[in-house]
C-alpha cells in the first residue's frame, strides 16, 4: 500500500517551492504566459448555486471567491470576507473586503452576498449545505457588513461558507445574463472565463483587478481530456502543465519521469456503490449486507487502485474528524452472502438482473466487470450500464439501483460527508439516489449539525455511523487515494485534499 503520509511531504515541499519561486511577479520564468491542465471531466455548469459536482466546482472556484477560504491544510481563512464574529451562537457577523470588483466592474456590496445566500437556498442541489441560516432575517447591515442568523447552532456553517456552491455570485451579471449565468459566468476570482469549447476545453485570462494574488501567467486553459492514459501522455509529450486525478497505473508509471512530478495525497473521497434503499430487493438492509459480503472489494481495490488507498473502514474518509474506525469490517464471505439472500427469501438467488451504472471512468468499469463474475457466484446477474456526465447530472430520484459513485467530504466536518450523504431528506443528488430515510439517523445527524460540545459531537458520530454501517444504503469499498502530476518546471502548485479547491495562482514555471 502507498504511504498516506505523502500528502504532508508533499505539501511541505510545494509551500518551499513557493517560497523559492517569487510568486508576485507578473511574468512566468523563461516567457511563458500559459498554463495548460488537464482535467478529467467536463463542468456541468459554471453557474455556483446550480450545482455541486467536482468538475463543475474546480472550474466555478477559478471564477468565483468564497466568503471564506479552506486552505490546504483545512484551515478557515478569510476570502471575500476579510473577518468574521459570532456574536452568539446563532449570529455570525461578516466583514466584507471593500473595492472587491466583480468581472463586469461592479462592486461587490453585502447586498450581493444575501442575494447569492438566497440563490443558494434557493436551489435543492445545494440549499442544505447553509439551511441552517434564516435568511429572513439576516441582513445587510451596512454596504460591507453581513449579519447572518441561523435557526440554530450549526458548527459547521464556516466550512460550508467556502464550499464553491456558495460563491458570491454578482445579482445584477445573474439578473441580466437570465439563464445563461452558467456558461457566461461573473465572478471575482482570479480569472476570467473567455472561451468554452464544449467537450474540448475552457480558457481562461487573468483577472488583472484580481483583490488577492495575481498568477504569473496571463492565461490558463483546461483541457477536458476523460481518458486517464491520454491525460498521463499529454503530461509526458509537453501538451499540458499539469495533469489532475491520474490513474494509479499511472501514477506508477511516471514516478521514473525525470521530466514528471507524481504528487500522491490522501484524500477527503471515498468511492462505493449506492444502492436505491426504496426498492426491491434493495428495500431489504439483508440484501445490502449480503452484497458487502459477495466481493472481495480489498481485492478488487488492489487490484484496480494499485495499492494506492485502503479499504473503507468507515461510512467517510477516515481523513475527516470523527470518523468511526473500530466499526466491523465486511469480509470477503460468500457463504454469509448466500445465507442473508435465503433469509430475505432469495435462495436460489435474485430473480432480476441488477445494474451497475457508472460514468465512463475505466476504474469504474474495471470494478464492475471483476463484481459481476463475484455477483454471479451467490446468484446475483447483472449488467453495467455507462453513462455519460450529463444524463448522470439530470438523474430522477431513485432512477438507479445500483451507482457508482465517489464523495468527498470537502469541508473536513463530518455533517458535509454524513449528512449530505445518508439523510435523503436532505434533498441532495448524493442522498437521494439512496432514498434513505432512516429516522434515527437523521434525529443523530441533526443533533450533530447543533451540537457545540465537541466531545458530545463525537458521540453523536460515532454512534450514527455504526446505523449506517449496519444499514449499508452503500456497498462499502475503496478510500481513494489522489494522484496529480505536474511538469518537472512547474512550481508552487499545491494540491488541496478536496480535489476540486485548487488554486493555480501560485504556479510559476522555471522554463519553458
Amino acid at each position: 500500500m502507498k504511504s498516506r503520509s505523502l500528502f504532508a511531504l508533499v505539501l511541505a515541499a510545494a509551500m518551499v517551492l513557493m517560497c523559492i519561486s517569487g510568486c508576485g511577479s507578473q511574468d512566468s520564468a523563461g516567457g511563458k504566459d500559459e498554463l495548460l491542465v488537464a482535467i478529467s471531466a467536463e463542468p456541468v455548469t459554471l453557474d455556483p448555486s446550480d450545482q455541486n459536482d467536482s468538475a463543475s466546482s474546480l472550474a466555478i472556484r477559478q471564477v468565483y471567491d468564497p466568503l471564506l477560504i479552506q486552505d490546504a491544510e483545512m484551515n478557515i481563512g478569510p476570502g471575500l470576507a476579510e473577518s468574521w464574529e459570532f456574536t452568539d451562537d446563532t449570529t455570525l457577523v461578516l466583514n466584507l473586503r471593500q473595492g472587491v470588483k466583480f468581472h463586469n466592474g461592479e462592486t461587490m456590496t453585502s447586498a450581493d452576498v444575501i442575494y447569492s445566500l438566497s440563490r443558494a437556498l434557493e436551489n435543492p442541489k445545494v440549499s442544505s449545505f447553509i439551511d441552517c441560516i434564516d435568511i429572513e432575517n439576516s441582513s445587510a447591515i451596512d454596504e460591507y457588513t453581513v449579519e447572518l442568523k441561523t435557526f440554530y447552532p450549526f458548527v459547521p456553517l464556516l466550512s460550508n461558507l467556502a464550499l464553491p456552491s456558495i460563491c458570491i455570485v454578482s445579482q445584477k451579471a445573474v439578473e441580466e445574463a437570465g439563464g445563461d449565468i452558467g456558461t457566461t459566468p461573473c465572478g471575482t476570482g482570479p480569472f476570467k472565463l473567455t472561451n468554452w469549447v464544449s467537450g474540448d476545453r475552457l480558457e481562461f485570462e487573468r483577472n488583472e483587478e484580481y483583490w488577492g494574488n495575481k498568477p504569473a501567467f496571463s492565461k490558463m486553459t483546461f483541457r477536458v481530456i476523460p481518458e486517464n492514459a491520454n491525460r498521463a501522455i499529454e503530461l509526458e509529450t509537453g501538451g499540458v502543465d499539469i495533469a489532475l486525478s491520474l490513474a494509479p497505473n499511472d501514477g506508477t508509471r511516471l514516478q521514473d519521469n525525470p521530466d514528471v512530478n507524481v504528487l500522491v495525497y490522501a484524500s477527503l473521497s471515498t468511492t462505493g456503490i449506492q444502492m436505491n434503499t426504496s426498492v426491491e430487493p434493495f428495500n431489504d438492509v439483508r440484501v445490502r449486507q449480503a452484497l458487502n459480503y459477495a466481493c472481495d472489494y480489498q481485492a478488487i481495490g488492489e487490484t484496480v487502485y494499485e495499492g494506492y488507498g485502503e479499504r473503507q473502514s468507515a461510512p467517510m474518509s477516515t481523513q475527516v474528524w470523527g470518523a468511526n474506525t473500530e466499526l466491523p469490517p465486511y469480509d470477503y464471505d460468500p457463504e454469509k452472502a448466500r445465507e442473508l439472500l435465503a433469509e430475505a427469501g432469495y435462495e436460489d438467488g435474485l430473480p432480476q438482473k441488477i445494474y451497475l451504472v457508472t460514468n465512463d471512468n475505466r476504474q469504474r468499469i474495471d470494478i464492475f466487470e471483476i463484481m459481476q463474475n463475484q455477483l454471479a457466484e451467490v446468484g446475483i446477474e447483472s449488467e453495467i450500464a455507462v453513462r455519460d456526465m450529463a444524463t448522470l447530472a439530470s438523474f430522477v430520484p431513485g432512477e438507479y439501483e445500483m451507482f457508482m459513485a465517489g464523495w468527498g467530504t470537502t469541508t473536513g466536518d463530518p455533517d458535509y460527508g454524513l449528512y449530505q450523504t445518508f439523510n435523503s431528506e436532505s434533498g441532495t443528488a448524493n442522498s437521494a439516489r439512496i432514498q434513505f430515510y432512516d429516522q434515527d439517523v437523521i434525529d443523530l445527524l441533526e443533533a450533530g449539525r447543533a451540537e457545540t460540545d465537541e466531545a458530545k459531537r463525537l458521540e453523536i458520530y460515532t454512534e450514527v455511523q455504526e446505523l449506517i454501517w449496519d444499514a449499508c444504503p452503500w456497498v462499502w469499498l475503496w478510500q481513494t487515494d489522489t494522484i496529480d502530476g505536474t511538469a518537472s518546471y512547474v512550481e508552487g502548485y499545491v494540491p488541496h485534499p478536496s480535489g476540486y479547491f485548487q488554486d493555480f495562482t501560485g504556479v510559476t514555471f522555471t522554463q519553458e
